[in-house]
């Protein structure tokens, strides 16, 4: 019986992926497969054109080629990849291999040396030995098969016939046929949904001229799931997983769309989807003039440098979009770890050019709508401007938090309010928590990080906010073009069953000395206790009399609630030990008020720059 099943099931698994590609896609892999290798991202006149300005010491292309070639230098007695799992995942071992291989490539196009060849050779084929890339967790097929399909492109004229065939019938088998095989990653509108089907955009253009059937059901499998990932884009470029996973997600999305114009001559309309173009602002809107991001949902607020801004500023004609993250780490000669996402194709992608970024042209007040809004407020582009941010969105979107509400704010360059981040994926999941289920009973709300106790947002009676609500934009009023200041106002009603309506109301004043946010709650119990909090990561903090005093080196910030009888208390922004790692230099500034008969409260609480 077991074994009848077996059949059965192995029956619907191959019919399920041996449909016949649609014409279009077979004609796009016929035309593709008469192009010579290389033939992802550049073809062999676009490596000589940047050979070209290698001489050029102020071109950024020149700069980031150098880097390239150093950093292929500094593998030089690193022992080839092995099949090491953590966990669920290979993931480690995938960007490791991406990593080694894309510098090897480009410094072995850019050279000609054949020690970055028979280096990349080993790679590959140490990786392509593997039993298998870990379909389990197709994150790491995808990016595997992403890192062997460019170095099987990028090397191909170095290698011999034998060593062709040795990689391809890897990349075959544990990449293109895997893809085929899984159903999982089709499913995928988040994050996955991009990198899965980015990275296989290769795999089926490296292989074409050897297995075009299949290399057409799985290019078409892939340009036509993508718009299921982009829809989240809409309308106006909002990253829905935030900054991190804009860098990781929007990265493999930009890849098979570059891929595809080179190798195909055409994009299969994937750049006209709504909020594409749009989204390639993201990073540097998202970025405070302290240089961190708005760190929301599972991404930290470290600004990373976006590989893909590059593309980004080449195809839409925008400048603007490349940040000074971007401008000055393009000129580093050499980097630490593994940088951005493939440094490498800065190479090809970088204006030689480029001057420095000022923020001319960027609006001051950012709403781009879309599943998990936020707003962005600025009073200008200048190093010393304030910033704030507030999100909606509910907690069960991918990635999200219990975060509805949350703010951000700079002033005077300073961050003072922050987000925490995420925790390590892998340490939770071996604790047992169910990282990846969002509804109110899972025990991923029990991390601090994730749940409302971690972060810049009121509680009722010490309950943790509803995992199926959602914070709602309700209005934003932007003055800024007129020289006034912004505001902007969310509905938290659904986040808060306790309440009838929650409102908050963030304004910003046009020079920007000055940052207001409101709470209004209506229907409360009587005697129902509102906790207002704020995390900061101020160097000292002083209570003076009603109000407090933030410092941090010479600036300092004064908060002051609307309420004569509001405390202020501060505490470390810590959650319960082991389950949750310590958040160092992190303090939770707070104060609480007690619902009257009425059920009704209202407060403001003003941040004041000072010097």
């Amino acid at each position: 019986m077991i074994r009848v099943l077996t059949i059965i099931i192995g029956m619907i698994a191959m019919s399920h992926f041996s449909f016949a590609a649609s014409p279009l896609f077979e004609k796009a892999v016929e035309d593709a497969a008469k192009l010579p290798h290389p033939r992802l991202f550049a073809f062999e006149e676009d490596f000589e054109r940047v050979k070209s300005l290698l001489p050029e010491e102020g071109a950024l292309n020149a700069c980031a080629a150098r880097r390239v070639i150093a950093q292929a230098d500094a593998l030089e007695g690193e022992p080839v990849l092995e099949r090491v799992q953590k966990g669920r995942r290979l993931l480690g071992v995938s960007r490791k291999a991406l990593y080694r291989i894309s510098h090897l490539a480009m410094a072995y196009r850019l050279t000609g040396d054949r020690r970055y060849l028979e280096r990349g050779e080993r790679e590959l084929k140490a990786v392509c030995s593997f039993s298998d890339w870990n379909p389990s967790h197709f994150l790491d097929v995808g990016e595997m098969a992403f890192a062997v399909a460019l170095g099987y492109d990028w090397l191909y004229d170095g290698l011999s016939e034998a060593s062709r065939a040795e990689i391809a019938e890897g990349l075959y088998r544990l990449g293109l046929q895997s893809g085929l095989r899984e159903a999982g990653w089709k499913r995928m509108t988040n994050n996955w949904g991009q990198v899965c089907r980015g990275g296989l955009i290769g795999v089926a253009l490296a292989l074409c001229d050897r297995y075009p059937e299949e290399a057409a059901r799985l290019l078409e499998e892939c340009v036509e799931g993508l718009p299921k990932a982009m829809a989240a884009l809409a309308p106006g470029g909002c990253y829905p997983e935030g900054p991190g996973y804009w860098n990781y997600g929007m990265s493999y999305n930009v890849y098979g769309i570059a891929m595809l114009e080179k190798a195909c001559g055409t994009d299969f309309g994937l750049c006209a989807q709504p909020g594409f173009e749009e989204s390639g602002y993201y990073p540097v809107l998202t970025t405070g003039p302290s240089g961190r991001t708005v760190g929301t949902s599972d991404s930290s607020d470290r600004r990373c440098e976006n590989t893909v801004l590059w593309w980004f500023s080449k195809r839409f004609q925008a400048p603007a979009v490349i940040g000074e993250k971007e401008f000055y780490a393009i000129q580093a000669p050499y980097r630490k770890g593994m940088g951005g996402w493939l440094p490498p194709l800065e190479v090809l992608w970088a204006d030689p050019a480029f001057g420095k970024p000022d923020g001319k042209g960027l609006p001051l007040v950012w709403n781009p709508g879309g599943s998990v809004p936020i707003v962005v407020q600025r009073s200008s582009w200048k190093k010393d401007a304030a910033f704030a941010c507030l999100k909606g969105g509910s907690p069960r979107a991918p990635h999200g938090h219990m975060d509805g509400g949350n703010f951000i704010l700079e002033m005077g360059g300073v961050r003072w309010s922050h987000e925490l981040g995420c925790e390590d994926y892998h340490r939770l999941e071996q604790m047992g928590i169910s990282l990846w289920r969002m509804e109110q009973e899972s025990t991923r709300w029990s991390i601090y990080r994730l749940n409302s106790a971690g972060h810049s947002v009121p509680s009722i009676d010490g309950a943790l906010q509803l995992a199926k609500g959602n914070a709602r934009i309700v209005s934003v009023e932007d003055g800024s073009s007129g020289g006034g200041g912004s505001s902007v106002t969310l509905d938290l009603t659904s986040l808060y069953p306790a309440a009838k309506s929650v409102t908050r109301i963030g304004a910003l004043s046009s020079d920007g000395k000055t940052y207001r946010l409101s709470d209004s709650f209506a229907g409360l119990a009587p005697g129902a206790v509102v906790k207002w909090q704020m995390m900061t990561r101020a160097k000292e903090i002083r209570n003076d009399g009603g109000s407090l005093v933030l410092k941090d080196g010479d600036m300092a910030l004064r908060m002051r609630a609307t309420l004569p009888e509001a405390v202020w208390k501060v505490d470390p922004a810590e959650g319960a030990k082991p389950l949750n790692s310590p958040n160092d230099g992190v303090q939770a500034v707070s104060f609480s008020v007690v619902a009257p008969d009425s059920g009704d409260i209202g407060y403001s609480v003003m941040f004041e720059l000072e010097k």
